[in-house]
């Protein structure tokens, strides 16, 4: 007796040879190379979106060298390196409000990647536009006593109620 298979049970959309139900196999080669056309199609499209992404930024980094926008203006750089150097005294400053100190640290600050390094306490490293790196413990507030590092010890030293 042939045992019948679903459509979904077989390799090549449920075409059966047999009696028996094992797949029919498609003409050796055609299916390898219908996937390797579609491959190589694919390929192509994404190397013409490369060039015409390659081509547009070339004429994009030309349009801005012609018109001088790529060098700052002598005037405004020595009032930014003025700002710089007058930066702890903004920061001190009680008229700077705090979503101001914010918006400059949000322009200071590439990435910040915290990293949990105990229950209490999490590591968080900063890496800074230009380079540089920081790296500083944040002492975390916990809900317990139990949850302390030295919890057991606190607890110990505290005399019982009466």
């Amino acid at each position: 007796m042939a045992t019948v298979r679903p459509a979904s049970a077989t390799a090549y959309g449920g075409r059966c040879d047999g009696p028996d139900g094992t797949a029919a196999t498609p003409r050796p080669g055609t299916r390898p190379r219908l996937v390797a056309a579609e491959l190589e199609r694919r390929w192509e499209v994404a190397l013409v979106e490369l060039c015409r992404a390659e081509a547009a930024l070339a004429q994009h980094t030309a349009s801005v060298q012609a018109a001088g926008l790529a060098t700052l203006d002598p005037q405004l750089r020595a009032q930014a390196l003025l700002v710089g150097q007058r930066l702890p005294e903004l920061w001190a400053d009680p008229g700077v409000s705090r979503e101001h100190r914010k918006a400059l640290l949000r322009c200071r600050i590439d990435k910040l990647m915290p990293c949990r390094t105990a229950r209490d306490a999490t590591c968080a490293r900063i890496v800074w536009r230009g380079g540089d790196v920081s790296e500083m413990q944040v002492a975390l507030p916990v809900n317990g006593l139990a949850a302390l590092p030295r919890g057991a010890e606190m607890e110990a030293r505290v005399p019982a109620p009466p």
